[in-house]
């Protein structure tokens, strides 16, 4: 009776045709909370693929979002989306920045934050000399250093004495 509906556009139609999950769903490695009751979005994942921003991990048992891919977090059973050979030849995606060890992503507000620093393993994230003419990414503003890229008023400055300290300055956009 119900099998000749479609779902709504970015929505996955279950084998059961009694419910809809987001695409991002689907292959996810997750079953029954926010998938198909019937794990039908679980499976024959190598064949379907995955949706638009998500990744395949290589054991074929879950997409990922693209952006957990080199991020020095593990998100896949078999660990491939930080191994070594990947995230070497790995391209950022927009607002993400490369460590020069290129061993993983991290977001670009991150860069020069000197909060939980260093983020990247190589602490090139921290040295101001990898940065020189870079420009900040749209929505964000650069602080009187003009490397450091922040999204509000609030900047840290070095100080004598101090590892850092806050200093509230006018927004100047570069």
């Amino acid at each position: 009776m119900c099998q000749n509906w479609n779902c709504t556009e970015g929505y996955w139609k279950c084998a059961d045709n009694l419910h809809c999950i987001k695409e991002e769903y689907v292959c996810d490695g997750e079953v029954g909370w926010r998938g198909c009751p019937d794990g039908s979005d679980e499976a024959d994942c190598k064949e379907r693929g995955c949706a638009e921003g998500m990744w395949m991990c290589r054991d074929y048992e879950k997409c990922i979002d693209i952006r957990l891919v080199c991020n020095s977090r593990t998100d896949c059973y078999d660990l491939s989306d930080e191994s070594p050979d990947l995230c070497a030849n790995w391209t950022c995606p927009d607002k993400y920045w490369k460590c020069k060890d290129n061993s993983k992503c991290i977001e670009e507000t991150k860069i020069l934050n000197h909060i939980n620093s260093p983020d990247c393993p190589d602490g090139s994230d921290e040295n101001p000399d990898f940065h020189i003419g870079r420009t900040c990414p749209d929505g964000y503003f650069t602080c009187n250093n003009s490397i450091q890229c922040v999204g509000t008023v609030i900047c840290l400055i070095e100080a004598p004495g101090a590892i850092a300290r806050l200093n509230l300055i006018p927004w100047s956009k570069k």
